[in-house]
């Protein structure tokens, strides 16, 4: 790799307008090479894995220049505009260029408008294209079909489904074998890209103002296309059985049923889920006051998620609120600083969300969980230094507040579940943590 950086020349104002031209090429490769056996698929009752291998390289020319337009005048204190872009060339995959620019307007002191677009372009890396089938086990009563005399009503579309393949009502009331899965890369895959714009404003008194709050508001859109994801075998059956005569793409990867009516496999392999488009606000601000004995600081950040909109083949729909998307999420710290002591606090929000009910059949009983409350979480620490010894306890979690549960079973749900559990949305699933830390400099 290698770049050169300087000046270009002056603006008017006397500002220098600067830039950066560079290259850079990469090589990269991957071999991995499972236990004979396993390859074999010689392993009674465990997974079977074959040899990943596969390479690539990559060369990129990038620049970047900045402009600053105005400067020191009554009504723009700075004005200045920055672009760059990215040429991409992947052997394994094709090329192609991205973009971003980006407007800062500092009108006063006070306050600061900003605003941003851009590209991005991500090739599949070796793992997605050139992992080796691997299989594994999952539940047989994933299968939506399980006794679905007794989940479905007959006007539904997974009960008409299942009859429709010769299926008892009861069936796999006495007993269920496991469904083999079977995950490996995609050499067709396509590149995700992406278009981003953002608009925000920040407020900031000077030093001698005496409110010490600083406000940020910042307006987003994001639309991928192409996302990379490796779809569970429970959302692939689903997806499938709640499509009216199976007509859903997804029921191409699911394997014929065995003689007794059980499913044999289903291939989750890596697939392009089509575009989505996320658009949202968020609110930082920061207090700060400094008082005769200590300092405070009380800072925080407000998201509010408008809108994630999935497409994926002639399906469309939007998550807010759904399992795993909440509406509202937010954070608050407050930190004191007294003497050699700073004692913190973090307040963790998130909204609630939920997913379609179910109801036993013929009823209006609901038999399942089916969304999630409000939810609070808290972490406290305090920490003492001095010149050579710091000392930090920190307990997270601190009134021991469990995850909401969830349950299994909820169609058209792809969220996945830890403990009945929703991991990555934010909820500790530790439970209350003790941490002792201590360190001496030297």
């Amino acid at each position: 790799s290698g770049y050169a950086t300087g000046r270009l020349f002056d603006m008017p104002n006397g500002d220098e307008v600067s830039a950066v031209i560079g290259i850079e090429t990469r090589t990269e490769d991957i071999h991995d090479v499972p236990d004979p056996e396993s390859q074999a698929d010689n392993l009674w009752g465990l997974t079977s894995s074959g040899i990943t291998t596969g390479d690539d390289t990559v060369r990129e020319v990038f620049t970047e220049i900045e402009i600053p337009l105005l400067a020191r005048l009554p009504w723009a204190e700075e004005l200045v505009v920055n672009g760059s872009g990215r040429w991409t060339d992947y052997d394994s995959y094709g090329d192609d260029t991205t973009y971003r620019v980006a407007l800062d307007y500092q009108v006063r002191p006070q306050i600061r408008f900003r605003a941003t677009s851009g590209t991005s372009f991500r090739a599949p890396d070796l793992f997605e294209q050139y992992l080796a089938n691997q299989t594994g086990f999952t539940s047989g009563f994933a299968d939506p079909c399980i006794n679905y005399g007794d989940e479905y009503d007959p006007d539904d579309v997974v009960y008409q489904n299942c009859e429709a393949q010769g299926l008892p009502l009861d069936h796999g009331d006495s007993g269920v074998p496991s469904i083999r899965s079977i995950i490996g890369g995609n050499p067709g895959l396509l590149a995700e890209t992406s278009e981003a714009w953002t608009a925000g404003i920040v407020l900031q008194p000077e030093p001698q103002d005496q409110l010490g709050l600083s406000l940020a508001f910042t307006w987003f859109e994001i639309e991928l296309e192409n996302t990379v994801q490796d779809p569970s075998v429970g959302y692939v059956l689903g997806t499938c059985y709640t499509s009216a005569g199976l007509s859903n793409p997804f029921c191409s990867r699911i394997g014929p049923r065995g003689p007794e009516g059980f499913l044999t496999d289903v291939d989750a392999s890596l697939l392009n889920v089509g575009r989505r488009f996320t658009r949202g606000f968020d609110t930082d601000f920061v207090w700060e006051r400094s008082f005769p004995t200590f300092e405070m600081r009380v800072e925080g950040t407000i998201a509010i998620l408008k809108e994630q909109t999935t497409h994926l083949f002639d399906d469309e729909w939007n998550s807010v609120e759904n399992w795993g998307f909440p509406k509202w999420t937010g954070v608050l710290d407050t930190i004191v600083d007294y003497r050699d002591w700073r004692f913190f606090w973090r307040m963790n929000f998130i909204g609630h969300s939920s997913a379609d009910p179910v109801y036993d059949p013929g009823t209006t009983t609901i038999d399942r969980m089916f969304w999630t409350e409000n939810h609070w979480e808290h972490t406290a620490s305090v920490r003492w230094s001095n010149a050579d010894w710091i000392v930090l306890g920190t307990i997270r979690n601190l009134f021991n507040k469990q995850p909401p549960p969830v349950a299994d079973g909820v169609p058209r749900d792809e969220t996945s579940r830890i403990f009945n559990s929703l991991p990555g949305v934010g909820y500790d699933l530790f439970g209350r943590t003790f941490v002792l830390q201590v360190a001496r400099e030297f």
